[in-house]
């Protein structure tokens, strides 16, 4: 073995479906990986605390890379406490910037912190499903707090009616230099729109882990199925795209793979 020396997966729609069950297949890969010593890392657009849950209802804990690229840890396992790796929040000024360019199309994002918590105002446009999962995480004030503190990894609407607007929203960031990941929402309808700081994708999240590692030059395999995924897919020396995934992300693939619920995660072990 040793063909590949790290694995880096999307966990929604790749690694686990969209209950957050993982296929008995991939269970098998994740205990083939551990025993070469390839190291699995996840690369999701959940914020820590979202994460963390799925890793509980999954039963599986690796690090994580979260908010698209944003901010990066190892979770506590048993005695080892929780280690921080990378963190890349909004300055205040671009911050500011784009909760005004989301007010200028109709939104009130979400502020999701480092912490895991999230800045949620009373006027917030995300979908009312979406704003009841925050729970106990949810902070009842205006992002524009969250933004001045400097813990602002990421902004969203999730989960609004229709796509109206969203494009020239998500142009109107990108103007501005700031990462955006329009998409049609599974989980509970309608579309999104997230955005991250410039400059941040999982890759740079990636790059950061493997200096924390101490990874030089490591052949990475990635697995994505998102818009989210693209700079992920295209950074890896071996990528697979999860069939019915965003065109764009199947583009960057090097093989299409079957979902989750089917098990297509275990094709990593090809690669070994």
């Amino acid at each position: 073995m040793g063909g590949i020396d790290l694995v880096v997966t999307d966990l929604d729609g790749t690694l686990w479906d969209h209950n957050v069950e993982v296929h008995a297949s991939a269970r098998s890969a994740l205990d083939v990986l551990a025993n070469a010593g390839v190291p699995v890392v996840a690369a999701t657009g959940r914020r820590k605390v979202s994460t963390l849950r799925g890793f509980e209802t999954a039963g599986l804990t690796f690090p994580a890379i979260t908010v698209n690229g944003a901010y990066g840890f190892i979770p506590s396992v048993e005695d080892a406490g929780e280690r921080e790796f990378h963190r890349h929040p909004f300055d205040v000024e671009t911050g500011l910037a784009v909760l005004e360019i989301y007010r200028s199309f109709g939104q009130v994002p979400v502020a999701y912190n480092i912490d895991g918590t999230a800045h949620l105002s009373p006027h917030s446009t995300t979908s009312q499903r979406h704003a009841e999962t925050f729970g106990v995480d949810a902070i009842r004030a205006n992002p524009e707090e969250a933004v001045r503190l400097g813990e602002v990894v990421g902004f969203g609407v999730i989960g609004v009616e229709t796509a109206g607007g969203l494009g020239e929203l998500g142009a109107a960031l990108e103007a501005v230099g700031v990462q955006t990941d329009p998409y049609q929402e599974r989980t509970y309808g309608g579309w999104s729109m997230t955005a991250q700081p410039p400059g941040v994708t999982k890759w740079l999240g990636v790059e950061r882990y493997c200096e924390f590692a101490g990874l030089d030059r490591p052949t990475v395999l990635a697995l994505g199925d998102g818009n989210n995924d693209v700079e992920l897919l295209e950074g890896a020396d071996i990528s697979l795209g999860i069939e019915g995934g965003d065109p764009d992300a199947l583009a960057h693939a090097d093989r299409i793979i079957a979902p989750p619920e089917e098990g297509g995660w275990q094709a990593v072990l090809d690669y070994l």
